[in-house]
């Protein structure tokens, strides 16, 4: 009887035991757990803060400036400004603007005299399809457009005028003489600051908007930071034997850098293809 007793309490000291154990094993198990998380977390962070910042002159920094500067100085009226809003993403750029820019960044890529077409008439240049749709891609990426006709702007022959697509022949005719019936507007843009942010790329860029005009039969130009803000300062234009009556843009910067307005354009990198791509811009205010 004394033997079984003592078997009894023997079983229940090895459960007791193995209790325990299984507590101290579960509770170092999830002391570990809540360690790992901690690191993962910490890595992520560490991923998520990775910034640097990259030279302006560097050839994939002014390969992408070169995209969306179009959008900035060489814009016609029709959509003169609507980029310089608090917040644009590519998605909701309108299809003829995507036409455009993929339009602007081809011809200024051909580096071409086009002086000599001004007289052409119409239907006598053209350009494939297939072209505008390769250079939509490589500033926007895999997005939706539809190729159509699309309006003109007032500026140099190199700048182009006019664009009619035939969708028989898939090509677009270019009318680079039809005329300019408004004034021309002028934005000036500088590139400041490039940074890579993870794995994307961010551009920031100073901008102005400027018009001229005269006092007392003196030429003037007035700066505003874009077209719908109030005016930062009215510029007497002095003579120079250099640029005539034209402002020297790097001063005006320098200047009025802190009352200017800064954008951040957002290039996203593609792992698919090892390329970046156009994806916000962004008012960043003074």
């Amino acid at each position: 009887m004394e033997n079984k007793k003592n078997f009894v309490i023997g079983i229940l000291i090895v459960l007791l035991l193995c209790s325990v154990g299984l507590i101290v094993y579960l509770y170092i198990d999830k002391s570990n757990s809540v360690v790992n998380d901690e690191n993962v977390e910490q890595k992520e962070e560490v991923v998520e803060n990775k910034i640097e910042e990259l030279d302006v002159n560097d050839e994939l920094v002014q390969n992408l400036y070169k995209k969306i500067d179009v959008f900035t100085t060489n814009m016609y009226k029709d959509y003169f400004g609507y980029i310089f809003k608090d917040r644009l993403i590519y998605s909701d750029i309108p299809n003829d603007v995507k036409l455009y820019v993929a339009m602007q960044n081809l011809l200024n890529s051909m580096n071409e005299d086009y002086s000599e077409l001004e007289n052409a008439g119409i239907n006598e240049y053209y350009i494939d399809s297939l072209m505008i749709e390769k250079n939509v891609r490589d500033v926007f990426g895999n997005v939706d457009f539809e190729h159509e006709s699309f309006g003109g702007m007032c500026s140099t022959a190199k700048n182009m005028k006019g664009y009619t697509y035939d969708k028989n022949k898939l090509r677009y005719y270019v009318n680079f003489n039809c005329g300019c019936s408004f004034s021309c507007p002028f934005i000036k843009t500088k590139l400041i600051k490039s940074i890579k942010n993870n794995n994307d790329i961010e551009l920031y860029q100073l901008m102005f908007y400027r018009e001229n005009g005269t006092e007392n039969n003196e030429p003037y130009d007035y700066i505003y930071k874009n077209i719908d803000s109030e005016k930062v300062d009215s510029i007497k234009l002095e003579f120079d034997p250099d640029r005539g009556f034209a402002l020297d843009y790097d001063k005006i910067f320098e200047q009025y850098k802190d009352k200017l307005d800064t954008y951040k354009y957002t290039f996203k990198y593609n792992e698919e293809d090892n390329k970046y791509y156009f994806y916000s811009v962004e008012r960043m205010g003074k």
